[in-house]
């Protein structure tokens, strides 16, 4: 079981940074289409499933969350990243949650007949986690991919690192000190996939934000900048990329 859940972990950290990775290329694609003219958030193609890994996706999710408990949210959710890459972040989460009711609720059923969990804890969580997870999904549907796949990669990894054994002190210290370090690192990632001219349009400064966030980003100051921009910068950039393209200027 320490060796499954170790896979797991070197697993979720190595797809967290597929993630990342993916964010950046996505980002320079984006950028690609605003040259061009083209509206980088034009309606994607129909999805086509893909039956026979779809299929085999839930075979090894099913596997570990029966095994483990690991698997039902964090695995599935990185396989579908990987098989549909189209699908926006608030898709995957929502696809994720729909698929684990019946997944969770087998696995849960075998440890049942068994006696394998303590009635009393379980309802106490319960309590707590069902409203939660109304306000989580509400909050999901709403949030653009620019929030909800930070927050994706922020999970992963902290479930990756706690796989690997880090005890909670060690895990919670990692996990403040990847925040302060990844999120401005992302901001500048994100800033610069914007071309010029919408900075422009949008009456900012680029290289002043870029440079802030990354400068900043090993002393955690970069961490509030990287909050600004997300909050506020970001979007001024989003609705400058939506107004039409202006014609050539005269000199």
């Amino acid at each position: 079981e320490d060796a499954t859940k170790n896979l797991l972990g070197i697993t979720l950290l190595l797809a967290a940074a597929a993630m990342v990775f993916k964010s950046y290329l996505q980002g320079r694609r984006s950028a690609a289409a605003r040259r061009a003219g083209v509206s980088p958030h034009a309606a994607p193609p129909p999805l086509r499933v893909r039956p026979v890994p779809t299929v085999l996706v839930g075979v090894l999710g099913g596997f570990l969350v029966g095994l483990t408990s690991v698997g039902s949210g964090s695995i599935i959710i990185v396989c579908l990243m990987l098989l549909y890459p189209s699908l926006r972040g608030a898709e995957l989460v929502g696809t994720d949650l729909v698929q684990a009711i019946p997944l969770v609720s087998a696995a849960a059923l075998a440890h049942i007949l068994v006696g394998d969990f303590q009635l009393g804890l379980t309802a106490t969580i319960l309590i707590g986690a069902l409203p939660a997870v109304w306000v989580g999904a509400r909050m999901s549907s709403k949030a653009p991919d620019g929030v909800i796949r930070p927050a994706l990669v922020f999970v992963l990894v902290a479930t990756s690192l706690k796989l690997l054994g880090l005890s909670t002190v060690v895990l919670g210290g990692a996990l403040v000190l990847f925040a302060l370090l990844a999120l401005p690192i992302w901001g500048a990632l994100d800033a610069a996939a914007h071309p010029e001219p919408i900075w422009l349009r949008a009456g900012l400064d680029r290289r002043k934000w870029i440079r802030s966030l990354a400068w900043f980003a090993p002393i955690g100051i970069g961490f509030g900048v990287a909050v600004a921009y997300f909050a506020r910068t970001r979007p001024q950039l989003v609705a400058a990329s939506l107004v039409a393209r202006p014609g050539p200027v005269s000199t």
